[in-house]
């Protein structure tokens, strides 16, 4: 690949991304290549729709996390939230676009998020830190329900009720 193919590649990532954060599924491809700073011809040359931008970018999530948690020693709150912010990303996309053909494309990517903390989960069960019965599904699940809507928390903001929920379910997890 050409470097500024790549360079358009790599910012159409990001701004796929950035849209996923805020809106989902559901931003325009527009919008989408505007925050990129490219054309709507170049969003083509990279990706025939929408849907498989918002592939790359979840495939993208997992690589990234995958590679973060490689680190052995990974505090259990940063897994949390690592994979908090990950599915929250994963599960808007699903949520805006469940009448695609790609959303099972992208709904086997639990799978794969499961397989990647893994590794992570089975050290902090051999240092005692989450218990033997706690699956990747049930993190997953966790994670989840930490990362929706926080503002009925009586939290000063999104991280520091995130952090709070964090908290709370590593303590269960834990089972102390």
């Amino acid at each position: 690949m050409r470097r500024d193919a790549e360079t358009n590649y790599l910012r159409l990532l990001h701004a796929g991304r950035l849209a996923m954060q805020e809106a989902g599924g559901t931003a325009s491809i527009e919008a989408i290549c505007a925050t990129a700073g490219v054309t709507r011809a170049t969003f083509y040359r990279h990706f025939p729709d929408r849907a498989k931008l918002h592939i790359a970018v979840l495939d993208l999530e997992l690589e990234e996390m995958a590679k973060a948690l490689a680190v052995p020693d990974i505090a259990p709150l940063a897994f949390l939230r690592m994979l908090t912010d990950m599915t929250t990303i994963y599960d808007r996309y699903l949520l805006a676009m469940p009448e695609l053909p790609e959303y099972a494309e992208a709904e086997s990517n639990g799978d794969k998020i499961i397989a990647v903390i893994a590794p992570s989960l089975e050290r902090a069960q051999a240092l005692g830190l989450i218990r033997q019965d706690v699956t990747g599904y049930d993190v997953m699940v966790a994670c989840r329900m930490a990362g929706s809507d926080w503002r009925l928390d009586r939290q000063a903001s999104q991280k520091d009720a995130l952090e709070h929920r964090l908290s709370l379910i590593l303590k269960g997890l834990a089972g102390t």
